[in-house]
């Protein structure tokens, strides 16, 4: 199930996939640029993920957007749970669960690759923003991103997406990632920490895991909170 709730502020703090506070990590600033069409698709509930040749690991990222033309603007913020790393198949199969004929396009666009990146995204935080002249009198030169910029490599730029943040949000919205209950003997740990499913379809289960829990598929203890049931699977974002 995925929850979307909309707010008239910025979306607060860093969330992980299960609602949770991030305890102690500070999320990675980025600039990205990103076509409208697919930014509309977040705001509709149909996008999810953000599918990438080449992320950050390992950690959360705050991604400063840029809007390609014909809106040329600095225009939203972003907050991204670490990225999950697959095989092009495995990435294309969560593009696909998230939005149906959409797992062909993306296979297309990491088809080439070794492995490929499908970044969940938590939430998004609508600004004024800057238009692209705007950006080019505070800047002196502005070209939108290709790829991704890491933003504390250059100063200025981080100083102007940080006044862009500044500003009172139009619109906000939270992503709420719902991961209820999953296959045992088919997880591997997250990574942050516990243990994802690899499975989506129904199944027979005599041993049912919370999800964050930490049982002996997982990184560490069992979490205390596993029963014995028989129920149907439903992993509703994939890993």
């Amino acid at each position: 199930m995925l929850v979307m709730t909309a707010t008239g502020g910025s979306v607060s703090g860093q969330l992980d996939l299960f609602g949770d506070a991030v305890p102690d990590v500070v999320p990675e600033p980025v600039l990205m640029a990103l076509h409208a069409e697919y930014y509309d698709l977040i705001w509709q509930g149909a996008k999810t993920h953000e599918f990438r040749r080449r992320f950050l690991e390992g950690r959360p990222v705050r991604w400063f957007v840029y809007l390609n033309a014909p809106v040329s603007r600095l225009a939203a913020v972003i907050d991204l749970s670490p990225a999950v790393v697959g095989s092009p198949d495995a990435v294309a199969g969560i593009a696909e669960r998230m939005r149906a004929g959409n797992g062909a396009s993306v296979l297309d666009y990491v088809r080439d690759l070794d492995r490929a990146f499908a970044i969940p995204i938590l939430g998004v935080t609508e600004y004024p923003g800057l238009s692209a002249e705007e950006l080019r009198a505070e800047l002196g030169a502005f070209h939108p991103p290709q790829g991704y910029v890491r933003l504390a490599q250059h100063p200025e730029l981080m100083a102007v997406c940080e006044k862009v943040a500044a500003e009172v949000p139009i619109r906000a919205i939270t992503v709420h990632h719902r991961l209820y209950r999953f296959r045992c003997g088919r997880q591997r740990p997250t990574l942050g920490g516990g243990c994802r499913c690899l499975g989506v379809r129904p199944i027979r289960c005599g041993r049912i895991l919370r999800c964050g829990g930490r049982g002996r598929h997982g990184t560490g203890r069992s979490s205390g909170q596993s029963r014995r049931s028989t129920c149907e699977l439903r992993v509703v974002i994939p890993a």
